[in-house]
């Protein structure tokens, strides 16, 4: 964790950079609204972004750190980031937003309880799977959904693992009936990643 930083009179320290931060970025001929969330806790700064006209899924940084005046965020399940240099008033920040070769301007100001940008509501979850779905079917269908929930930040991942262990074993039985090698070696796989002890045939 990086110590506290003054950046000059009247300037945020990082534990002020608590809070949402706001602002738009043209992409495809379209501005798409941003918010950032920042939260501190047990000395660290953390931070979510969520792209609100574009669904507003959660995507979690992987790190969110201020150096003297400099901001930088990584959006790993997109493979973008963020820099940008904060104001002296410590209300706004210039910068850029990368997810690509080329960057994209991105200014951010703290957003007020008048002009804070409403987040939309998360996305409900997975949809139980079928009584009658084959053993097959569900696998594939939660591996899917598995991949899904991880771009857009891993919200349902213990419910999807939860159900993955349960359809693994039953996938690799079915595989082995069906004698597809390909899908019984990625069922194994998927059962030895999650802890899953399935007999070997």
């Amino acid at each position: 964790m990086l110590p506290p930083a003054a950046l000059s009179s009247g300037v945020l320290a990082a534990q002020d950079m608590a809070g949402n931060w706001q602002g738009s970025l043209q992409a495809g001929g379209r501005e798409l609204r941003i918010v950032v969330k920042v939260t501190k806790a047990n000395d660290a700064l953390k931070a979510v972004m969520y792209s609100i006209d574009q669904g507003g899924p959660v995507l979690p940084a992987s790190a969110f750190t201020l150096q003297g005046s400099t901001v930088k965020m990584s959006i790993p399940g997109i493979g973008g980031s963020y820099e940008g240099k904060l104001d002296a008033d410590g209300a706004s920040m210039t910068g850029n937003w990368t997810q690509g070769p080329n960057p994209i301007a991105l200014n951010l100001k703290r957003a007020t309880a008048e002009n804070a940008w409403a987040i939309p509501e998360p996305p409900p979850p997975p949809k139980p799977m079928a009584a009658d779905a084959t053993p097959v079917v569900r696998f594939e269908s939660l591996r899917y959904a598995r991949r899904v929930d991880l771009s857009l930040g891993g919200r349902f991942a213990a419910e999807l693992d939860a159900n993955l262990r349960e359809a693994a074993p039953l996938a690799a039985a079915a595989y082995a009936a069906m004698r597809d090698q390909d899908g019984l070696e990625l069922a194994l796989t998927t059962c030895n990643a999650l802890g899953v002890p399935v007999a070997q045939r």
